[in-house]
Order: structure tokens, then C-alpha cells, then sequence
């Protein structure tokens, strides 16, 4: 069955925590590849092969759940693979923002085998503040823009550059900070007093 775990908000933002659990009926498990870029060249043996190829790996398992009610869960989980096999008791904790159902796997519990998965990377995906990152990107691209501008030193191609270089540096450092801020705001949805009440009644169950 479905059920919401737990309610909070984090930081400014408000989230629910809710769990599916049931028994496995099938687990499958995919992979897709995607392969950008080119290469020219190489026509001939003495000709050079210049170009970049990158290829990005996604990882997908479908997970199929009856629950005790007799209903019926199909779950796609996106790189977060979980161990499971048919038989075997599982829930699935999924963080929606707002009150929605729906939202990221970032727990597992087995309850067959008492082994908990845990999603980080999807956790913090799923916390990055990235409207306040993007605007704050904006808005520190102008001033830099603007104070390049004051500087009568400045062309418009060594403005530019300036301009360029400076920004980048600042995208890290704030790419940095919303990276820790993401990081706390996980950490908070896992201490959870109700989210951990409940995943503490499965394991002793």
C-alpha cells in the first residue's frame, strides 16, 4: 500500500515523504547509452582524427509491488538500482516537494533481507535549490557586467572576457554553496522524527 510517511519543511521547502510497500512481483533492470558528438577525419591513414564522443550511462530498474490490499505498483526507479527479487517485501520512500504522491525514490527497505538502500545522489538532486541558484547566477552576471563597464580600461572584447572568466569562477563558488544547502536539506528530511519512527516499526516488525 501507499501511505505518506512524513510532512516538514526544509529551508523554504515544503516536502512529503511518502511509502509504498508490497511484495515483489518482477524486478527488471535496463541500460541506455547516449552517445554525443562527432569525429571527423581519419579517411586516410595519415589523416588525422579530431573530435570528442561522449557517451552518458543511464541505469533503470521497473519494480513491480502487490500490495496487501491486492493493488497492483509499478515503479520505475532512474539510477538507483535495488537488490530485490520476487517474493521478497519491500517499501519504497519516495520525496515529493510539496504534497504531491509522487516524487524521488531516495530510500529502500528490504525488509526479507533487513537491508536499507539509500539514494544520495537523488536526495540531493532532489533538494538542489535551483531556482534561487538560477537567479542568483542572473543577477551576479549583470553586476559583473556592469562593473566591468565602469572600468574605462576596458574594451569590449577584454570586458567580455572579464566578464567571462569572472562569472565562471562565481558559478563554482555557487554551485558550491547550493550543493551544501542541498546537502542540509536532505539531512533534515532524513531526521526526520516521523520518518525515522516509521522505517524504525519496519525493521523491528
Amino acid at each position: 500500500m501507499s501511505e505518506q510517511v512524513a510532512e516538514g519543511n526544509t529551508l523554504g521547502l515544503k516536502y512529503t515523504v511518502n511509502a509504498t510497500t508490497g511484495i515483489v512481483k518482477s524486478s527488471e533492470t535496463r541500460t541506455e547509452t547516449e552517445v554525443t558528438g562527432n569525429v571527423s577525419g581519419g579517411g586516410a591513414a595519415n589523416t588525422p582524427v579530431s573530435g570528442k564522443v561522449e557517451t552518458k550511462v543511464t541505469n533503470y530498474q521497473n519494480i513491480f509491488l502487490t500490495d496487501e490490499a491486492g493493488k497492483d505498483h509499478a515503479i520505475e526507479l532512474k539510477n538507483f538500482l535495488v537488490p530485490c527479487t520476487e517474493g521478497q517485501d519491500l517499501t519504497l520512500f519516495k520525496l515529493a516537494k510539496g504534497s504531491g504522491d509522487d516524487g524521488t525514490c531516495i530510500q529502500a527497505f528490504n525488509k526479507s533481507t533487513g537491508k536499507l538502500y539509500k539514494n544520495d545522489k537523488g536526495l540531493s538532486a532532489a533538494m538542489f535549490p535551483w531556482l534561487s541558484f538560477s537567479a542568483a547566477l542572473v543577477v551576479m552576471v549583470l553586476i559583473i557586467w556592469n562593473s566591468t563597464g565602469s572600468n574605462p580600461s576596458f574594451d569590449g572584447f577584454e570586458r567580455f572576457a572579464a566578464t567571462f572568466i569572472a562569472s565562471g569562477i562565481g558559478l563554482l563558488v555557487l554551485y558550491a554553496i547550493a550543493k551544501i544547502f542541498a546537502a542540509v536539506r536532505g539531512s533534515r528530511v532524513l531526521a526526520d522524527a516521523a520518518y525515522k519512527s516509521y522505517l524504525d516499526r519496519l525493521r523491528s516488525s
